[in-house]
């Protein structure tokens, strides 16, 4: 009895360590989202140490690849956010990191996904001279309106 109960504390610590880790280590990062129109793009956002809202600062949009869309507003932290957490870093090169989350359905740039039969791999093909996808409207969008602000 005592051993299956240390069995399924053990279980349950192994699956909420994890959870509560990636917590902490974001916590850094405030929430926000960006309503226009019909759309939402849920963003992180960072700000230096000892931020002073009377200067200016370098404006980081870190882009997240197609694992992590959606719109929980963490899973666009799975990648970079410790380079930026790091101390001497934020300390030396000051700067408000924002990272946006591209909806589950969205893309970034207007691709097409064409299967490659010999290879049997997909290969993404990027329209140049297409209009940006409605993700990247609302992207830019979000990136003006932070321009915008003092």
């Amino acid at each position: 009895m005592i051993r299956q109960k240390i069995y399924l504390f053990l279980l349950f610590v192994s699956f909420v360590l994890p959870a509560v880790t990636y917590a902490q280590s974001n916590q850094p990062f405030d929430s926000g989202s960006y309503i226009a129109k019909s759309d939402t793009m849920p963003y992180r956002i960072l700000f230096p140490l000892n931020f002073d809202p009377a200067k200016k600062y370098p404006l980081i949009f870190v882009l997240h690849s197609a694992g992590e869309r959606g719109k929980d507003n963490e899973a666009q932290l799975k990648y970079g956010p410790k380079l930026f957490l790091n101390d001497t870093i934020r300390a030396k090169y000051a700067a408000i990191v924002v990272y946006p989350q591209c909806p589950a359905e969205g893309f970034w740039s207007n691709v097409k996904m064409v299967d490659d039969s010999a290879t049997k791999k997909t290969k993404f093909i990027f329209q140049v001279d297409a209009p940006p996808t409605r993700s990247m409207q609302t992207l830019m969008a979000l990136v003006d309106e932070f321009l915008d602000k003092p």
